[in-house]
This record gives structure tokens, sequence and C-alpha cells, in this order.
């Protein structure tokens, strides 16, 4: 494998991780204001793994543009582009939210106990990935990237970088400006309390964001595969520390919401400057290290990688079920409870990918599926 194609695929593995602790840590958390956000190492651990889905978004984007790079805007390619893309995203995510039903469904009446909502505004709201399971949004941020996918690619190969990602970035500053309110949360509402000004303030920085997010992708095929130099990779990285300072500054005495977590809906400069800069520096450090990483860690984090879609979406079935199961157990600690909570939901997730491979085998839907 291309050293650098194999420090990406590190990368999106380190991310879903990061995305499955943070699940943990937030299904605990639910009200913002428990004793988990009122410990400091867990509230920090919460936040400082919050670069995890620009990671993902900026390896998607990486490797959808690797895998898509004759890719036209003649109509007959866009179609079936879109048709592969749409049945690779979407029909893994129904079959999982089936399966997540019929199980809880089961629970209820065998144990008289409802572990989640199972009425019908919240299961026809997951299935369209308008509120429901909270984690479906990301399923619809991927889907929103990869119709405009085609579009990108051609803005980024026909016009000047600089002066692309100039206009990009003037765009979602100039959005978020001019929507200055906080609709944190707002996917949560569903489909049926969702209104048009709301939903149009949130959705224009909201796209506008990932897509510069999505459009770094792009170009880690031509730093990196094209043109390959480590020192456009650190000054890049350099870059991302900088910006990211200055914009930690400019919060922090204007008195702007620094809590990384509530600053995704839509996602704000602090947010995505955070997150670019620790994937730099978590790509720069994997590329120049690849020789000294233990074989073990690499395998962990290239399964993690290999079928992040799965394993993002069985944690949410394993957090369902597991999360209920230790309140069973009186812990005195928290911190030895939150362990043993992220012990077994890694086991779990492994586990359900692992009998997934080998006892399933629909090999276009269920085998090697990352975002």
């Amino acid at each position: 494998m291309n050293p650098k194609n194999e420090s990406i695929d590190y990368l999106r593995g380190l991310a879903i991780v990061a995305i499955i602790v943070i699940h943990i840590l937030a299904w605990h958390d639910n009200s913002i204001l428990t004793e988990y956000t009122k410990m400091p190492l867990l509230f920090n651990l919460r936040n400082l793994l919050q670069f995890s889905v620009v990671t993902l978004v900026v390896c998607s984007g990486f490797s959808l543009y690797l895998t898509h790079k004759e890719l036209s805007l003649k109509p007959n390619e866009l179609l079936a582009f879109y048709k592969k893309r749409i049945k690779h995203l979407l029909i893994p995510w129904w079959i999982f939210l089936a399966i997540f039903f019929i199980i809880h469904t089961i629970i209820k009446y065998t144990f008289k106990i409802e572990l989640v909502d199972l009425s019908k505004k919240n299961i026809i709201s997951s299935f369209l990935m308008a509120g429901g399971i909270g984690f479906g949004w990301l399923i619809l941020l991927m889907l929103m990237l990869t119709f405009l996918f085609p579009f990108l690619k051609y803005l980024f190969e026909n016009v000047d970088k600089k002066v692309l990602f100039s206009i990009m970035t003037v765009a979602y500053i100039g959005s978020i400006l001019l929507f200055n309110k906080n609709y944190f949360n707002i996917l949560n509402y569903g489909i049926y309390d969702i209104k048009f000004i709301p939903l149009i303030t949130f959705v224009i920085p909201f796209i506008i964001g990932w897509s510069i997010i999505y459009t770094v992708g792009f170009s880690l095929n031509h730093f990196y595969n094209e043109h390959p130099s480590i020192k456009k990779e650190l000054h890049l990285t350099f870059g991302f520390i900088v910006s990211f300072i200055a914009i930690d500054f400019i919060y922090y005495f204007k008195g702007f919401e620094r809590v990384l977590y509530l600053s995704k809906y839509p996602p704000s400069p602090y947010y995505l400057s955070y997150g670019l800069m620790a994937t730099y520096i978590l790509l720069t450090i994997f590329f120049s290290y690849r020789h000294v990483i233990h074989i073990y860690f690499k395998r962990f984090l290239s399964f993690f990688s290999s079928n992040s879609y799965w394993l993002f979406m069985w944690n949410g079935l394993t957090l369902s079920l597991i999360i209920p199961f230790l309140k069973v157990f009186n812990f005195s600690n928290i911190y030895v409870k939150l362990i043993f909570d992220i012990i077994l939901n890694f086991i779990f997730v492994y586990v359900l990918v692992f009998l997934q491979k080998k006892l399933i085998k629909i090999e276009m839907h269920l085998t090697s599926h990352h975002f």
C-alpha cells in the first residue's frame, strides 16, 4: 500500500474509534450538565476527540477522489455514480435500522421495558435521517457530500486552488455572520417540527463548512500522490495550527462558545479549524513514524478503517443495550464504570462485525465497508 494511503487508512480507523468513544460519553451525557461534564477529565476527553468527524470527512473526500478521478459531469456517469454511492450508504443504514428497531421491539414486549423511543415518528425520522436516532446526521452528511462531490471535484480541478478555497472560506464565514444564531440540536426536533427559517439558517453554513472539509480531502491526493513533499505537509500542518490558535484567541476575547461538541450544528470556524489542525498533526505523525507503530496497533486501526461504516452503526445498537444493562451494577467509581463501558462496547462491535463478515456472505454491503 502507498505509505500516504496507509496513513489515511490509520487516520480513518482512529477517527471511528474516537467517534465511538464520543458516543459512549454522549449517551451518558444527554442533558449536557450531568456528572460527566462536571468532571474535568471526562469533559476534556469528549472535547479533545471532536476532531473525529472532520477527520472522517477528510478521509472520505480523499478516498472518493482517489477512486473517481475519471468521473465527469456527463449525465450517464453522474447517474451511475449516484446510484452506486446512494446504494452504498442507504441500504446498510436501512438494514441496521430494521435490526435495531426489531431487537428493541422484542425487548419491549418480552421484558416490558422500552430502552429507546419506538414511536412511529421516531422510526420514520430515523429512516429519513431527519431526527430519530441522533447519529443519523452523519449518514445524512455523507449523502449530502455525495451529491456535491462531482461538482466540487470539477471546481477543484478547474479553478485555482487558492482562489477556490478563498471563495469557499469567505462564503462560509459570511453565512456564519449572516445566520448568527445557535440552532444546536436542530436535528433532534424531527421532520415534523423543523420550521423553514431555522432550517435555512442551519443548512447554508452546514453545507459550505463541510464542503470545505471534504475538498481538503481532495487536496491530499494532490500533495501526497501527485506531488509528494514532506515540506508541503509540514507547512500545511503548521498553517492549520496557527489558524486554530488565532481563532481560539478571537473566540476567547469575544466570549464565543469554545466547547467543541456544542459548536458543530452547524460547524463553527472554531470547530472546523480544530478538526483540521488535529487531522494534519495526526496525519504527519502516522506518515513520519509509520515504521515504529506497533503491528498490532496498525491491524487494529486497519480493521476499524475498513469496517468503519458498520462499526459506526453497530455501536448505536451496543450503546442502547450495554449502558442500560450496566445500571444494574452499582459502580462506586464513575471512571471504572466508563472504562468498563468502553471496553464492552468495543468488544461487542468487533464481535458483531467479525460474525457479520464470517456468517453473512453479502459482500456488496457487508464487507470492507467504510465511509
